[in-house]
């Protein structure tokens, strides 16, 4: 029943059908994850009222794409090749964490910022780094890529960190993020995805 009157909710919107039922898949996936215990970092709450919660995560999420056009994020399990559950991590993550550049030297800068930093799992999140990131330019041809940086202080939604780079000639650029890696001590850690960009120039 709460997953019909969901997809209802879902159909009065005008969007593709395959974003429809991604929205609806997504959503049943958020409630099997709400009934269920994971032995993961950022699920060892105590659950109560499991159903009508989940059905209010998923109903407000509606709601946001109806206002806003975008999704929330949501967990997803990592699974080793035999199907086996090997890990959790955070998807659909870009509108909710802010990146920008805050100086250009013999490296460059940046700080990350969750946009409401109160909301699980950034209020769980202790120390952040970032995998993989890569300098494009203007007609997104790769000049320069790393792998993970150092993990930083993920304080008050806040984190700096600073990325190796090879000397840059002068031009505009893009920095591209795909993924975060979230940390708490002595617990495990959280791949937090999505697709950052920002442009920035070297004089």
């Amino acid at each position: 029943m709460e997953i019909k009157r969901l997809s209802e909710k879902v159909n009065e919107i005008e969007m593709p059908i395959e974003m429809r039922k991604r929205i609806i898949r997504n959503c049943v996936y958020k409630k099997e994850k709400y009934t269920m215990r994971k032995s993961n970092i950022f699920t060892r709450k105590p659950i109560v009222a499991l159903a009508s919660l989940s059905l209010f995560v998923c109903l407000t999420s509606v709601s946001v794409l109806a206002a806003t056009g975008k999704l929330n994020g949501f967990f997803k399990d990592i699974k080793r090749w035999d199907g086996a559950v090997i890990g959790t991590s955070y998807e659909q993550a870009t509108d909710e964490l802010r990146l920008s550049i805050i100086e250009i030297s013999d490296s460059i800068t940046i700080m990350v910022e969750a946009i409401n930093p109160e909301n699980f799992p950034y209020r769980e999140i202790e120390s952040l780094s970032i995998v993989d990131y890569k300098i494009v330019d203007m007609s997104n041809k790769e000049i320069e890529s790393h792998a993970i940086t150092n993990s930083v202080d993920f304080t008050d939604g806040k984190a700096i960190i600073k990325l190796s780079t090879d000397k840059l000639e002068r031009g505009a650029y893009k920095l591209v993020v795909n993924q975060f890696i979230g940390s708490k001590k002595a617990d495990g850690q959280l791949a937090i995805n999505g697709n950052w960009e920002y442009k920035f120039s070297c004089e």
